[in-house]
């Protein structure tokens, strides 16, 4: 007949931790709810823009996580290669421009 050993005493160390301390001392990573982790902040958004050949006004994605850009992207009218620049202060976007690609 095998038995089950007794689960050991809860020490008093570890009953005093708070949850961050106890996923710390495991490796364990914080777990929270979809869309309340503080530490995320929205990095996809969208800027209208007017592409500098056709003056059409379209949306385009952007993704703000990288800072300060500069990209090629076709104008969704015109299929002309415009140059996107990005300006990002304190992941917050500031300014878009639209250029004609080499200015």
């Amino acid at each position: 007949m095998s038995s089950i050993p007794p689960k050991p005493a809860r020490s008093a160390e570890h009953s005093s931790l708070d949850e961050s301390e106890i996923n710390l001392l495991y490796g364990l990573d914080p777990v929270f709810e979809a869309g309340s982790d503080p530490r995320m902040v929205s990095i996809d958004q969208s800027a209208k823009i007017r592409c500098p050949y056709c003056a059409e006004r379209f949306e385009t994605a952007i993704d703000i996580s990288y800072g300060n850009q500069r990209y090629v992207e076709d104008c969704q009218i015109c299929c002309s290669p415009i140059e996107i620049v990005l300006e990002i202060q304190s992941g917050e976007l500031q300014k878009v421009q639209a250029l004609r690609v080499g200015q």
